[in-house]
């Protein structure tokens, strides 16, 4: 079975990525020469310039110089309504976020095509958005319609390691007021020259279970390549999916609940395939069948590429880490978590590890002392529960745990931010 015509076309002329960086409300907007000369450190040459509505512009760029130059469109516009008709969800932005960004009177944006190598072209655009806007009031991904606040630019753009895949895209979850069913979907795979990824009549009240297997088929999709229509790819243990286009899709498997074609404008449909579960005779069914495996928090994979970023990033934020154990690690109500990668038995290539979770007790130098949270599939020597200390030369993750959420080193900003709020409140 293979992929129809009309995805392949739209797979081969991905869309380019967008980002807005809106001003403070009272702040001059730059020109094109500011922002040239912002930009001068990073090798970006402008090739084209049109400022005839000045102060907004628009430019053609080029980041870096040669054959490997990337072409970018940098263009400064109003904010007002073409940024709030994005249909950007505010839902996790603070009120005093929301005010400043719907105050703000100009939008800076950067905009490039990245499907090649979309992580890393990411955080270049966020480098070159942060030497434009170094303090932006609210940073908007206009393609996932992600707002984040103005310092989580910084953080990403002057950090050594990208953000993480589910960086690229968002997941929307609609439903009917009070419905049972929901509609899940994404946002900004596109881009990354993927096909965008939907899930029907998901059981509203296990959405965030289902979102989880979506994250971990999106980062496969989008490291590896869009398998073929129906063809069956493994997204972690006894989790098995295929994706037909959304068109057959629904046809073929009438939704019961939203996402038939009269949900569908031209943002939902294109290149969108609808994900389904394989059964064992090769039939596809609800994905709903998974739900009791991904109750058990399951192993979902992890491409070794990822892998690798998590585990550098989690080193460069160690010592943040750290210093949230060393002040809240005693609250019952907190819990720290690490990721460990340990070599399994009779390993198929050389290096090949089982990466599990444990809860911190005490952290010492280069050890920690914790309690294995989930039983090992390929190791002998480690089982669940198990209290031992561990060095932290196998850290490839960690998370905290509270009553604000769950932070990992991609979000931990996030915690940072709102533990200085309660600060500054109290």
């Amino acid at each position: 079975m293979g992929t129809p015509s009309s995805i392949v076309d739209l797979l081969q002329d991905p869309p380019p990525a967008t980002l807005l960086a809106l001003l403070d409300a009272g702040a001059t907007p730059p020109s094109p020469e500011d922002v040239l000369s912002r930009l001068e450190q990073l090798g970006v040459q402008a090739a084209e310039i049109d400022d005839d509505d000045a102060p907004a512009f628009r430019m053609i760029a080029e980041l870096g110089v040669g054959p490997d130059a990337v072409p970018l469109s940098i263009f400064l516009e109003p904010a007002g309504d073409p940024l709030l008709s994005l249909g950007v969800s505010w839902r996790g932005v603070l009120g005093e976020d929301e005010d400043a960004a719907r105050a703000s009177r100009w939008a800076l944006g950067v905009s490039q095509l990245m499907a090649h190598d979309p992580l890393r072209a990411f955080h270049a655009l966020l480098r070159v958005l942060y030497a434009i806007v170094p303090e932006p009031t609210l940073v908007v991904d206009a393609d996932s319609l992600i707002p984040r606040p103005g310092g989580w630019l910084a953080e990403v753009a002057l950090g050594e390691t990208p953000p993480s895949p589910t960086h690229l895209f968002s997941i929307h979850q609609v439903s009917e007021p009070g419905g049972e069913l929901s509609w899940l979907h994404t946002h900004g795979l596109a881009r990354c020259g993927a096909i965008e990824l939907d899930i029907l009549d998901a059981p509203s009240g296990d959405a965030g279970l289902l979102a989880q297997m979506v994250n971990a088929a999106a980062g496969l999709l989008i490291e590896r390549g869009v398998p073929e229509a129906g063809e069956p790819f493994v997204v972690g243990q006894d989790l098995v999916l295929a994706w037909l286009p959304w068109d057959r899709a629904i046809s073929e498997h009438t939704p019961q609940g939203l996402g038939g074609p009269s949900d569908r404008d031209s943002v939902h449909a294109g290149a969108r395939g609808v994900l389904f579960a394989v059964e064992d005779d090769g039939e596809l069914s609800s994905v709903e069948q998974y739900l009791p495996i991904l109750r058990e928090n399951p192993l979902l994979y992890v491409s070794v590429m990822e892998t690798e970023r998590m585990a550098l990033l989690a080193s460069e934020r160690l010592p943040r880490f750290l210093s949230l154990f060393r002040t809240l690690g005693e609250d019952p109500e907190w819990m720290f978590l690490v990721k460990l990668g340990y070599e399994v038995d009779d390993p198929a290539e050389d290096g090949e590890r089982e990466h599990l979770w444990f809860h911190v007790h005490e952290l010492s130098g280069s050890e920690v002392d914790a309690t294995l949270l989930n039983q090992p599939y390929r190791l002998e020597r480690l089982s669940e529960g198990q209290r031992a200390k561990h060095s932290l030369a196998l850290l490839s993750d960690w998370a905290i745990l509270c009553d604000k959420g769950r932070f990992d080193a991609d979000s931990v900003g996030e915690l940072e931010r709102a533990l200085a709020r309660d600060l500054a409140l109290h």
